[in-house]
Protein backbone atom coordinates (compact mmCIF):
# COMPACT_ATOMS: atom_id res chain seq x y z
CA UNK A 1 0.00 0.00 0.00
CA UNK A 2 1.06 3.08 -0.69
CA UNK A 3 2.60 6.01 1.79
CA UNK A 4 1.00 8.97 1.81
CA UNK A 5 3.84 10.27 3.81
CA UNK A 6 5.14 12.40 1.18
CA UNK A 7 2.24 13.44 -0.41
CA UNK A 8 1.24 15.25 2.50
CA UNK A 9 4.54 16.59 3.39
CA UNK A 10 5.22 18.04 -0.57
CA UNK A 11 1.23 19.46 0.15
CA UNK A 12 2.91 21.17 3.61
CA UNK A 13 5.24 22.55 1.64
CA UNK A 14 3.59 24.04 -0.92
CA UNK A 15 1.70 25.82 2.06
CA UNK A 16 4.91 26.92 3.29
CA UNK A 17 6.10 28.22 0.05
CA UNK A 18 2.37 30.01 -0.90
CA UNK A 19 2.68 31.94 2.78
CA UNK A 20 6.18 32.74 2.49
CA UNK A 21 5.38 34.96 -0.26
CA UNK A 22 2.17 35.63 0.76
CA UNK A 23 3.95 37.14 4.36
CA UNK A 24 6.74 38.45 2.20
CA UNK A 25 4.14 40.63 0.05
CA UNK A 26 1.95 41.76 3.26
CA UNK A 27 5.11 43.16 5.06
CA UNK A 28 6.18 45.07 1.61
CA UNK A 29 2.89 46.59 1.94
CA UNK A 30 2.54 48.13 5.50
CA UNK A 31 5.99 48.69 5.61
CA UNK A 32 5.60 51.26 2.89
CA UNK A 33 3.46 53.01 5.33
CA UNK A 34 6.50 53.89 7.63
CA UNK A 35 4.17 52.79 10.54
CA UNK A 36 5.53 50.85 12.96
CA UNK A 37 2.99 49.37 14.81
CA UNK A 38 0.91 48.44 11.72
CA UNK A 39 4.36 46.86 10.68
CA UNK A 40 4.80 45.20 14.48
CA UNK A 41 1.01 43.54 13.89
CA UNK A 42 1.90 42.38 10.33
CA UNK A 43 4.91 40.82 11.65
CA UNK A 44 2.30 38.92 14.65
CA UNK A 45 0.78 38.23 11.56
CA UNK A 46 2.66 36.41 9.43
CA UNK A 47 4.41 34.56 12.67
CA UNK A 48 1.24 33.17 13.11
CA UNK A 49 0.53 32.19 9.33
CA UNK A 50 3.97 30.37 9.02
CA UNK A 51 3.64 28.82 12.30
CA UNK A 52 0.39 27.03 11.02
CA UNK A 53 2.09 26.86 7.37
CA UNK A 54 4.52 24.53 8.68
CA UNK A 55 2.42 22.70 10.76
CA UNK A 56 -0.12 22.33 8.05
CA UNK A 57 -2.28 18.83 7.93
CA UNK A 58 0.05 17.21 10.96
CA UNK A 59 -2.96 15.35 11.86
CA UNK A 60 -2.77 13.19 8.23
CA UNK A 61 0.49 11.89 9.42
CA UNK A 62 -0.93 9.64 12.41
CA UNK A 63 -3.81 7.29 12.21
CA UNK A 64 -6.82 7.62 12.14
CA UNK A 65 -5.93 9.45 8.91
CA UNK A 66 -3.22 8.35 7.61
CA UNK A 67 -4.29 4.88 6.94
CA UNK A 68 -7.51 6.06 5.07
CA UNK A 69 -5.23 8.29 2.99
CA UNK A 70 -2.48 5.64 2.59
CA UNK A 71 -5.04 3.47 1.12
CA UNK A 72 -6.79 6.20 -1.19
CA UNK A 73 -3.65 7.05 -2.33
CA UNK A 74 -2.90 3.35 -3.31
CA UNK A 75 -6.78 2.44 -4.76
CA UNK A 76 -8.92 5.47 -5.54
CA UNK A 77 -5.88 8.01 -6.78
CA UNK A 78 -7.68 11.34 -5.09
CA UNK A 79 -5.13 13.61 -7.06
CA UNK A 80 -5.76 12.25 -10.55
CA UNK A 81 -9.39 13.69 -10.44
CA UNK A 82 -10.54 17.22 -11.31
CA UNK A 83 -11.83 18.91 -8.19
CA UNK A 84 -15.49 18.88 -7.73
CA UNK A 85 -16.35 15.91 -10.41
CA UNK A 86 -17.96 12.96 -9.17
CA UNK A 87 -15.03 10.64 -9.42
CA UNK A 88 -13.55 13.18 -6.82
CA UNK A 89 -16.64 12.91 -4.67
CA UNK A 90 -16.38 9.13 -4.48
CA UNK A 91 -12.98 8.78 -3.58
CA UNK A 92 -13.82 11.28 -0.65
CA UNK A 93 -16.15 8.47 0.14
CA UNK A 94 -13.75 6.09 1.39
CA UNK A 95 -12.35 8.67 3.40
CA UNK A 96 -15.08 9.94 5.66
CA UNK A 97 -13.90 8.85 9.04
CA UNK A 98 -10.69 10.32 8.61
CA UNK A 99 -12.20 13.25 7.02
CA UNK A 100 -14.38 13.72 9.68
CA UNK A 101 -11.04 13.23 11.98
CA UNK A 102 -9.34 15.69 10.50
CA UNK A 103 -11.83 18.55 10.33
CA UNK A 104 -12.15 18.29 13.60
CA UNK A 105 -8.31 19.10 14.02
CA UNK A 106 -7.77 21.55 11.89
CA UNK A 107 -9.52 24.95 12.43
CA UNK A 108 -8.55 26.05 8.41
CA UNK A 109 -11.28 23.94 7.03
CA UNK A 110 -14.74 25.50 7.17
CA UNK A 111 -15.95 22.03 8.10
CA UNK A 112 -14.41 22.53 11.57
CA UNK A 113 -16.76 25.07 12.57
CA UNK A 114 -21.05 24.70 12.85
CA UNK A 115 -21.37 27.96 10.83
CA UNK A 116 -18.67 26.91 8.40
CA UNK A 117 -16.52 30.32 6.95
CA UNK A 118 -18.59 32.44 9.33
CA UNK A 119 -17.11 31.07 12.52
CA UNK A 120 -13.64 31.40 11.32
CA UNK A 121 -11.14 34.06 12.40
CA UNK A 122 -8.95 35.59 9.74
CA UNK A 123 -5.45 33.64 10.79
CA UNK A 124 -7.71 30.53 9.72
CA UNK A 125 -9.19 32.13 7.06
CA UNK A 126 -5.59 32.71 5.27
CA UNK A 127 -4.36 29.68 5.78
CA UNK A 128 -7.44 28.17 4.38
CA UNK A 129 -7.04 30.11 1.24
CA UNK A 130 -3.01 28.67 1.01
CA UNK A 131 -4.59 25.24 1.54
CA UNK A 132 -6.80 25.88 -1.44
CA UNK A 133 -4.10 27.44 -3.72
CA UNK A 134 -1.63 24.21 -2.91
CA UNK A 135 -4.77 21.78 -3.26
CA UNK A 136 -4.56 23.08 -6.88
CA UNK A 137 -1.18 21.87 -7.97
CA UNK A 138 -1.95 18.62 -6.60
CA UNK A 139 -4.84 17.75 -8.09
CA UNK A 140 -5.75 16.71 -11.75
CA UNK A 141 -6.39 19.99 -13.88
CA UNK A 142 -6.45 21.89 -11.20
CA UNK A 143 -7.46 25.57 -11.37
CA UNK A 144 -7.97 28.44 -8.44
CA UNK A 145 -10.50 30.04 -10.00
CA UNK A 146 -12.36 26.72 -10.86
CA UNK A 147 -12.10 25.40 -7.43
CA UNK A 148 -12.98 28.83 -5.97
CA UNK A 149 -16.34 28.81 -8.23
CA UNK A 150 -17.40 25.19 -6.74
CA UNK A 151 -16.51 26.23 -3.50
CA UNK A 152 -18.41 29.61 -3.74
CA UNK A 153 -21.79 27.30 -2.98
CA UNK A 154 -19.99 24.28 -1.14
CA UNK A 155 -19.12 27.18 1.93
CA UNK A 156 -21.95 29.43 1.20
CA UNK A 157 -19.33 32.32 0.48
CA UNK A 158 -20.60 35.92 0.10
CA UNK A 159 -20.53 37.61 -3.39
CA UNK A 160 -17.55 40.31 -1.91
CA UNK A 161 -15.40 37.80 -0.12
CA UNK A 162 -15.36 35.62 -3.14
CA UNK A 163 -14.37 38.67 -5.03
CA UNK A 164 -11.94 39.84 -2.47
CA UNK A 165 -10.73 35.84 -3.25
CA UNK A 166 -10.95 35.65 -7.03
CA UNK A 167 -8.64 39.14 -6.52
CA UNK A 168 -6.06 37.63 -4.77
CA UNK A 169 -6.04 34.80 -7.23
CA UNK A 170 -5.37 37.55 -9.65
CA UNK A 171 -2.53 38.08 -7.75
CA UNK A 172 -0.87 34.74 -7.54
CA UNK A 173 -0.94 34.47 -11.23
CA UNK A 174 0.18 37.67 -12.13
CA UNK A 175 2.84 38.09 -9.27
CA UNK A 176 1.57 41.46 -9.16
CA UNK A 177 0.29 43.03 -5.89
CA UNK A 178 -2.85 44.68 -7.34
CA UNK A 179 -5.64 46.98 -5.76
CA UNK A 180 -4.81 46.43 -1.90
CA UNK A 181 -8.28 47.31 -1.07
CA UNK A 182 -9.92 44.41 -3.05
CA UNK A 183 -7.97 41.46 -2.40
CA UNK A 184 -7.24 39.27 0.75
CA UNK A 185 -3.90 41.80 1.45
CA UNK A 186 -6.62 44.19 1.59
CA UNK A 187 -8.65 42.25 4.09
CA UNK A 188 -6.07 41.61 6.48
CA UNK A 189 -5.16 45.04 6.23
CA UNK A 190 -8.44 45.94 7.70
CA UNK A 191 -7.83 43.81 10.64
CA UNK A 192 -3.85 45.21 11.30
CA UNK A 193 -5.78 48.77 11.26
CA UNK A 194 -7.83 47.88 14.45
CA UNK A 195 -4.78 46.08 16.34
CA UNK A 196 -2.59 49.12 15.28
CA UNK A 197 -5.04 51.63 17.09
CA UNK A 198 -5.57 49.03 19.82
CA UNK A 199 -1.71 49.38 20.52
CA UNK A 200 -1.75 53.13 20.20
CA UNK A 201 -4.39 53.66 22.45
CA UNK A 202 -5.59 50.40 24.08
CA UNK A 203 -8.05 52.07 26.41
CA UNK A 204 -10.66 51.17 23.05
CA UNK A 205 -11.24 47.36 22.59
CA UNK A 206 -10.59 45.36 19.07
CA UNK A 207 -13.72 44.49 19.41
CA UNK A 208 -14.66 48.15 19.73
CA UNK A 209 -12.51 50.15 17.38
CA UNK A 210 -13.78 47.03 14.70
CA UNK A 211 -17.19 48.31 15.46
CA UNK A 212 -16.56 51.81 14.89
CA UNK A 213 -14.10 51.93 11.95
CA UNK A 214 -15.12 49.29 9.88
CA UNK A 215 -17.91 51.06 7.41
CA UNK A 216 -20.55 48.19 7.65
CA UNK A 217 -21.44 49.21 3.82
CA UNK A 218 -18.01 48.50 2.53
CA UNK A 219 -18.00 45.00 4.02
CA UNK A 220 -20.40 42.31 3.48
CA UNK A 221 -21.21 40.20 7.32
CA UNK A 222 -19.57 37.32 6.69
CA UNK A 223 -16.42 39.48 6.54
CA UNK A 224 -17.28 41.87 9.14
CA UNK A 225 -17.83 38.31 11.16
CA UNK A 226 -14.52 37.08 10.67
CA UNK A 227 -13.10 40.28 11.94
CA UNK A 228 -14.70 39.97 14.96
CA UNK A 229 -14.02 36.61 15.63
CA UNK A 230 -9.98 37.05 15.38
CA UNK A 231 -10.94 40.28 17.79
CA UNK A 232 -12.46 36.91 20.31
CA UNK A 233 -9.18 35.12 19.65
CA UNK A 234 -7.28 38.12 20.50
CA UNK A 235 -10.12 39.79 23.49
CA UNK A 236 -11.61 36.13 24.80
CA UNK A 237 -15.69 36.57 25.77
CA UNK A 238 -15.58 36.56 29.64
Amino acid sequence: MADSTQDTLAHRQMVVDYATDFCTSLMEIVDGYGDTTISDAALDFCNDIMDRAHHHDESKLHDPEKERFDYVGTHQHLSKHTYGSDEYKKSLEYLGPALEHHYQENDHHPQHFSNGIDGMNLMQFVQMWLDWLAACKRNKNGNIYQSLEVNKDRFTISDQLYNVLVNQADVVESQAKGDGSTNLFGFVEMWLDCVAANTRDNSKSIHSLIESDIDRSLVSDQMYSILMNSADTFEPKE
